[in-house]
């Protein structure tokens, strides 16, 4: 017994010193003009905007996903071969800078709102309360975005900013819960600016 409790010992030591020798995640500032706030987002995504008009749709993530956010009717299903390719290009962040129908709305109106603001035809949300993200006030919804051959999970938050802003994080079906971890780290280290 006390041999196989100096092994196991041991190997919890190894890992211990594995983890911190072995790169993690690396972590680069972002910030855009028309949002009012700073986060940190993981250095593989990159950061790509789409602007037509007073919609600007900011999208971090290894795959150029602008397309599908800024709801162009071809990019759900270009999206959905991406995500069957390379899962993991099919995750990240997109910020809506202005997002029309969530100032002055009640927590359910706005869930109505952030619905027809997620692209493709069936987006579906459901509430999970208040939060902090970061320093700033917001409400938290869960859901999902159906594409052709896939699924993708979103938690979509709701910042109190000026103007409100909205947050969409998202992952295929199959990474979702292993990336809530980095989904978190990027929301809890948003930091207010204006």
């Amino acid at each position: 017994m006390i041999v196989l409790g100096a092994v196991l010992l041991l190997l919890v030591a190894v890992g211990l010193v594995l983890a911190r020798l072995l790169p993690g995640e690396e972590y680069v500032p972002f910030r855009a003009d028309g949002v009012p706030y700073t986060l940190e987002v993981p250095e593989g995504w990159t950061a790509r905007t789409h602007q037509a008009g007073d919609s600007t749709v900011s999208v971090l993530s290894p795959a150029d996903l602008t397309a599908f956010f800024a709801d162009d009717p071809e990019a759900p299903a270009a999206v959905g071969r991406t995500a069957a390719d390379d899962p993991a290009g099919v995750v990240g962040l997109a910020i809506y800078h202005r997002p029309a129908g969530l100032e002055g709305q009640s927590p359910a109106a706005r869930i109505d709102a952030a619905e027809a603001l997620l692209p493709g035809r069936e987006a579906y949300l459901v509430p999970r309360g208040e939060a902090t993200v970061g320093d700033l006030a917001g409400q938290v919804m869960e859901g999902s975005v159906q594409l052709p051959g896939t699924t993708l999970q979103v938690r979509v938050l709701v910042v109190e900013a000026d103007p409100a802003q909205l947050l969409v994080f998202f992952a295929p079906s199959s990474l979702f819960q292993e990336r809530t971890e980095v989904f978190d780290e990027v929301a809890g280290s948003l930091r207010g600016t204006g």
